[in-house]
């Protein structure tokens, strides 16, 4: 149910959980960091599709 909520929240509020972050400070934090689109091109492929 936890992970379900957060998803959850993730899409219904989108603008805000983004919104309140600077992603130029993220990125200087963590310069890996990946967007979704990157991030499943690397590990799509792990996923069971079944």
């Amino acid at each position: 149910d936890e992970a379900g909520n957060m998803l959850q929240y993730y899409t219904e509020f989108e603008d805000y959980f983004t919104g309140v972050r600077d992603l130029d400070v993220v990125r200087e934090l963590n310069p890996w960091l990946k967007t979704f689109d990157q991030w499943l091109a690397a590990n799509g492929h792990t996923i069971p599709r079944d």
